[in-house]
């Protein structure tokens, strides 16, 4: 009877996190933080894929390099507000400013000197936007002195070479001269995954060091084969304890290991959940304004048994044989280490906007 219970006993402590009787015991939580971060083709520049609902990969478009260089995605949507927004205003004003105007590009706007129907040399104001790829400007005739301002329109797309969308059409990717090269049903950017092969970790995250369009998805890592993509370096994790808060900072590769004492069961046992906090710092719009952050949490239970330290008091030699040795075996058991991942994701958008 005495073997059964402590094979059984050993059984319970080596699969649970646990604490001896009479002393309080270190434990460990491992784990990391990683972002979603890009993968690299060959040529080490982003691939463009179509993604669908729920974020997996269902149609790899190729690397940034050749007609996909400088490609930027727009919303289908947005590109038939625009294509729209042009329409409205020839229309609008036929009869007036847009009378005999026209479609330029931007190098060829800002290679062009405009003149009066007088032939006075116009003014020629910059582009406002950054973005802007054509421009419709005012013809001759409608340019009555110098300081007539000939932009009516400028456009983030090529007005020279507008093309239909059908309705299901959710996204278009455009070459830098703002031409449709490709239109989507599913959503179009570039491919990132959470994890890559390891345990070593990559100096980049490219198609020979992930797993594969299809793990792309994939949050958790298998902690020994896997690194992180986008390893978060020097984020705080922290946990309160019957001992007080403890903490700790992940490294480079953004892997942490977080070391706390359990609180001793003598007599009884328990059950502890504990929370891990995890601080995610980021930033806003506002250029002045101060890094900001958020917590992630994740619960973790702690167990420990110590309903043996009745046989100590058993008053006969069985019991008090029989503690010593099950106190023994919890004191050489194997602690299983606990593995938490923090991953992050997009929470916050941050970057320049323009109003017009």
């Amino acid at each position: 009877m005495g073997w059964l219970f402590l094979v059984l006993l050993s059984t319970l402590t080596a699969t649970q996190a646990h604490a001896w009787s009479f002393d309080s015991h270190p434990n460990t939580i491992l784990g990391a933080v990683y972002a979603r971060s890009l993968v690299l083709g060959d040529n080490g520049k982003p691939i463009f894929v179509e993604f669908d609902s729920t974020g997996a990969v269902v149609n790899v478009i190729g690397e940034a390099i050749g007609p996909l260089a400088d490609g930027e995605v727009m919303a289908g949507d947005l590109y038939r507000a625009y294509a729209q927004a042009f329409d409205s205003y020839k229309s609008a004003h036929e009869k007036d400013s847009a009378r005999g105007a026209y479609v330029l590009s931007r190098e060829e706007y800002e290679a062009t000197t405009f003149k009066t129907f007088r032939d006075q040399t116009v003014n020629r104001p910059p582009l406002r936007y950054s973005a802007t790829k054509s421009v419709l400007v005012r013809h001759k005739q409608t340019l009555a002195t110098p300081d007539t301002d000939p932009i009516l329109l400028e456009s983030p797309i090529d007005l020279k070479s507008l093309q239909f969308l059908a309705p299901n059409i959710k996204s278009v990717l455009l070459n830098k001269a703002g031409q449709v090269i490709r239109q989507s049903e599913n959503d179009i950017g570039y491919r990132a995954a959470y994890r890559a092969k390891g345990p070593d970790q990559p100096p980049q995250c490219n198609q020979s060091s992930t797993y594969g369009v299809g793990d792309d998805t994939t949050r958790q890592l298998r902690w020994g084969d896997d690194a992180a993509c986008g390893p978060v370096a020097w984020a705080e994790l922290s946990m309160w304890t019957w001992y007080g808060d403890v903490y700790a900072w992940t490294d480079e590769r953004g892997k942490y290991s977080l070391q706390y004492l359990t609180m001793p069961c003598p007599g009884f046992s328990y059950d502890m959940a504990y929370w891990v906090t995890q601080k995610v710092y980021y930033s806003n719009f506002h250029p002045r304004s101060a890094p900001r952050y958020y917590y992630q949490m994740k619960q973790y239970y702690d167990y420990c048994s110590g309903e043996q330290a009745y046989l100590m008091a058993s008053g006969n030699l069985v019991g008090l044989m029989t503690f010593i040795n099950t106190e023994a075996i919890a004191a050489t058991s194997a602690v299983p280490l606990v593995k938490l991942n923090f991953p992050v994701d997009v929470v916050a958008l941050t970057g320049w906007g323009d109003v017009s």
